[in-house]
C-alpha cells in the first residue's frame, strides 16, 4: 500500500525545515560563544577568552551540523503497517 500523500509531505517538510537549521547552527555558535566568553572574560579579567569562547561555538557548529547532516542522509522511516480493523468479539 504506497504512503498517505499526506504523511509523506510530512516528512519532506521536517526533512527541509531540518536543513534550514544548518546555516543557522553554523552562523549563531560561534557568534553567541564569542559574546558569552567575552563577557565572562570580563568578569574574570581574562580578555582574550572570548577566543576561547568562539573556538568552542566552531567546533559546536561543526557537530551539530554534521549531527544534521547524519539525520538528513539517513533514509526516510518506513510508514508503520495500520493494525487490521478489530473484529468484533462477543463479551463474556
Amino acid at each position: 500500500m504506497p504512503d498517505d500523500p499526506l504523511e509523506q509531505a510530512g516528512r519532506t517538510v521536517g526533512r527541509g525545515g531540518l536543513a534550514l537549521m544548518l546555516p543557522m547552527a553554523m552562523a549563531v555558535s560561534p557568534i553567541a560563544g564569542y559574546f558569552i566568553f567575552q563577557w565572562i572574560g570580563t568578569k574574570v579579567g581574562w580578555e582574550d577568552l572570548k577566543y576561547v569562547g568562539l573556538v568552542l561555538g566552531i567546533i559546536g557548529g561543526v557537530r551539530e551540523s554534521l549531527h544534521i547532516f547524519k539525520i538528513l542522509s539517513a533514509p526516510p522511516p518506513k510508514a508503520k503497517a495500520k493494525p487490521p480493523a478489530a473484529q468484533d468479539k462477543p463479551e463474556e
